[in-house]
């Protein structure tokens, strides 16, 4: 092997980024992608976005830059919804319509069908999707928004923004 194939070769395995496919079972439970490197301690340049929810249905969600217009894309992420420390509810991409196809699929093998990961690497500006909450959850309960986000191989954020969501039936005093 020549040097020019080394350097393309080098080049091209530490820009490879996010696991093809989705995270792997192991990197759901932990939330951590297993990329050999620590995860950022920045403030995360992505938000988690959620309206509220109600017992029993499904309500959007999304993955967005922080800054609005910003040239950030990322390659991979993990988002659930948890309560009392454990992924609650049911995920599931929402239609074509609003996302690119194949940007994002549930997987069971991935804390059951309570957490979405991408399905691809490819470079994701935002992700649109749909979460039902239990309908077991009553209406003063409070839930956390988990994102684990993938800029690239070396680069990414655990449970980069964790924020709580409310029921759209909560009383509001």
């Amino acid at each position: 092997m020549d040097l020019r194939s080394i350097l393309v070769l080098s080049v091209l395995i530490s820009t490879a980024s996010a696991w093809p496919s989705g995270a792997p079972a192991q990197a759901c439970r932990t939330r951590t992608p297993n990329h050999g490197v620590s995860a950022q301690n920045s403030t995360c340049p992505f938000n988690f976005v959620g309206l509220g929810w109600i017992p029993g249905q499904f309500t959007y969600m999304g993955i967005f830059p922080e800054e609005v217009g910003s040239p950030l894309r990322f390659k991979g992420f993990l988002a659930s919804v948890y309560k009392d420390g454990k992924p609650i509810g049911e995920m599931r991409p929402a239609n074509s319509l609003i996302n690119k196809p194949n940007t994002a699929s549930v997987k069971t093998t991935c804390n059951g069908k309570s957490s979405l990961t991408h399905s691809n690497n490819l470079d994701k500006e935002e992700i649109i999707f749909q979460w039902k909450a239990p309908a077991t959850l009553q209406p003063t309960d409070v839930v956390e928004l988990r994102l684990t986000v993938v800029l690239n191989r070396e680069t990414f954020w655990v449970n980069c923004q964790v924020a709580t969501l409310k029921s759209l039936q909560a009383d509001p005093l």
